[in-house]
């Protein structure tokens, strides 16, 4: 996975988003990613992104890495940020 993350760390960036924390789980992963312009567009990174660690997943094992659909919880102040990672830790 170190390659997917170097990928993930230098896609954050082209998009112009921040990667504060990520969580794999078995079955899905986690990621608490914050735009950091005013062009920065959730829908367009999650999908690139999804695109180049699927294509490198794929690469390595022939089998699909993504499901077509995401989930992604809408915007957040900082405040309830804070609220939700102390009451998930």
């Amino acid at each position: 996975m170190t390659s997917t993350l170097s990928t993930k760390t230098g896609q954050s960036q082209e998009e112009t988003f921040d990667v504060t924390a990520y969580c794999f789980m078995p079955d899905h992963i986690h990621v608490l990613a914050a735009g950091t312009s005013e062009e920065s567009d959730l829908r367009r990174y999650v999908s690139r992104w999804k695109q180049v660690t699927g294509y490198q997943y794929k690469g390595m094992t022939g089998g699909r890495l993504w499901q077509p659909p995401y989930w992604g919880s809408g915007l957040w102040t900082r405040e309830q940020l804070i609220e939700e990672i102390l009451n998930t830790s």
